[in-house]
């Protein structure tokens, strides 16, 4: 199943200032209030669609387990394609804020795959080029020129991007949980147990975040595909829906909207 739009809509989620995480706290809702609200999204009112759109998406970031499998069920049928469309960009909507309202782990460091000699033999490592002040890296006293050689006793050898897999490893972590690093530091190898802190929201919107967050938003898209026992096609006719459409609002507008 392929969703193209996904990246278009983590750049406009990602401009807007306000989500449904900054907003109250509404009162759980009823089963007959998500379908009227789902039902509007067909009205012959912009404003009511709009109204309908933006409720469903802060009702579905405080209330997921009441909201979510009822508009994939609806997207999934939609015929409409202006209700298809809203029902999806909503769906990823939510997602979106949940995803960067849990807070994960963080280090503190800018880094390099690079190799060192250790025993007669080339180690696959991790170079430490600077060290964020503040951060978790601070605090266990990690140095710029340390090598990270292994975590929790995980090792890099043989893996072409060990920058990217020691990222996912410490955002998998949540703050406040330890690592262990292995650390070779000048003629020394160091064992450290680092204890993370949170990852700051303006590291968040870094591109590992955007292709993570489409990773668990298909994931999830196809499990609910799995759930409601819909073949492939179905599906796929459905994503070709939302492919003809564009983000509800221009980039002009959006740029207002950021300031």
């Amino acid at each position: 199943m392929r969703f193209p739009l996904i990246p278009v809509l983590i750049l406009f989620l990602a401009l807007l200032d306000a989500t449904a995480a900054n907003q109250e706290k509404p009162p759980r809702p009823t089963d007959a209030q998500i379908d009227v609200l789902v039902e509007n999204l067909q009205s012959d009112s912009y404003a009511d669609r709009e109204n309908s759109h933006q409720t469903l998406r802060n009702l579905g970031f405080h209330y997921p387990e009441d909201v979510l499998e009822t508009l994939a069920e609806s997207w999934f049928s939609a015929e409409d394609e202006e209700s298809s469309y809203r029902l999806y960009s909503c769906l990823f909507g939510i997602k979106h804020d949940i995803f960067y309202k849990e807070p994960i782990g963080f280090v503190g460091i800018s880094m390099l795959a690079t190799q060192i000699p250790i025993a007669n033999q080339r180690r696959d490592c991790i170079l430490i080029r600077e060290v964020v002040p503040g951060t978790a890296a601070e605090r266990a006293n990690l140095q710029i020129n340390d090598r990270i050689l292994s975590v929790d006793g995980l090792k890099f050898d043989g893996l072409p991007n060990r920058t990217t897999f020691f990222s996912d490893y410490v955002r998998s972590k949540q703050p406040g949980e330890k690592i262990e690093l292995e650390l070779h530091r000048g003629t020394e190898i160091l064992t450290i147990d680092l204890e993370l802190g949170e990852r700051p929201r303006r590291y968040r919107l870094i591109w590992q975040d955007r292709v993570a967050l489409q990773s668990e938003f298909t994931t999830w898209l196809d499990q609910q595909k799995t759930r409601l026992g819909l073949d492939e096609d179905a599906a796929e006719e459905n994503s070709e829906k939302n492919e003809e459409k564009s983000p509800p609002e221009s980039s002009e507008k959006l740029r207002k909207n950021s300031r």
